[in-house]
C-alpha cells in the first residue's frame, strides 16, 4: 500500500474527522496503540496520513483488542482490502 497514492489528510484534518484531539493522532503516530502505529508521511514540514491508513489502523487496533474475533486475522489479502474500503466508505458517510 502506497500512502502517496491514497487520499491524504494532514494530522489536524484526520483528528477533526475522527472527533479526537490532534495530540491523540500524534500519539497514534509516535507511540501507537496495542502495538500498531498510524502510518504517516512527511512532505516538507507537514505530516500526512490518509483515509485508507486510518482504516488500516482502526482494523489492526481492533484486531489486537482483547477478545477480538480471530477471523479478522485469517482473511485473505483481497478480503482484507475490501473490508478496509468498506470501513473507509462507512466512515466517510458518517462524516468521520
Amino acid at each position: 500500500m502506497n500512502i502517496l497514492q491514497e487520499k491524504q489528510l494532514t494530522l489536524p484534518q484526520a483528528a477533526k474527522q475522527l472527533g479526537v484531539n490532534p495530540s491523540t493522532v500524534w500519539r497514534w503516530t509516535l507511540s501507537g496503540v496495542r502495538g500498531c502505529k498510524l502510518q504517516t508521511i512527511s512532505i516538507g514540514v507537514k505530516r500526512y496520513t490518509s483515509q485508507e491508513a486510518i482504516g488500516r489502523f482502526v482494523e489492526r487496533t481492533t484486531a489486537a483488542a482483547p477478545g477480538a474475533s480471530s477471523n479478522l486475522q485469517s482473511r485473505s489479502p483481497a478480503k482484507r482490502e475490501r473490508d478496509i474500503q468498506r470501513a473507509v466508505k462507512d466512515l466517510a458517510k458518517m462524516g468521520i
